[in-house]
């Protein structure tokens, strides 16, 4: 049955303008970095939310947020310009990699 409306539930919901952010956008943005171990940061890579990028960039803000500007701590001497450059060589890397391994089929055997 084709509808020409909306449901009832939802003709009131505005719409936000321009287009939707990605799943993996959101759940990047709700990454939070702060506590995070590498095991969590492995996992995140494995299942597509976080890439190299993104991560490096949450970095690259919170050394902006408190080490530049807010408290000035200035505990960072220098940063590696080419970072975001390296993030993107990874996350090719690891795009290849998990394109290669999906290709892969393993049975398992019962051994007797």
């Amino acid at each position: 049955m084709r509808r020409d409306r909306p449901p009832a539930a939802l003709q009131d919901v505005p719409r936000q303008p321009g287009p939707l952010p990605s799943a993996q956008a959101l759940v990047a943005q709700s990454f939070e970095i702060v506590e995070a171990t590498i095991d969590n940061i492995h996992a995140a890579y494995r299942a597509g939310i976080l890439t190299a990028r993104q991560l490096v960039q949450m970095y690259l803000d919170r050394i902006g947020a408190y080490d530049k500007k807010g408290p000035t701590i200035n505990a960072i001497i220098s940063l590696d310009p080419t970072a975001l450059q390296e993030a993107d060589r990874l996350d090719a890397a690891f795009t290849r990699l998990r394109e290669r391994a999906s290709s892969v089929r393993c049975t398992a055997y019962p051994s007797s």
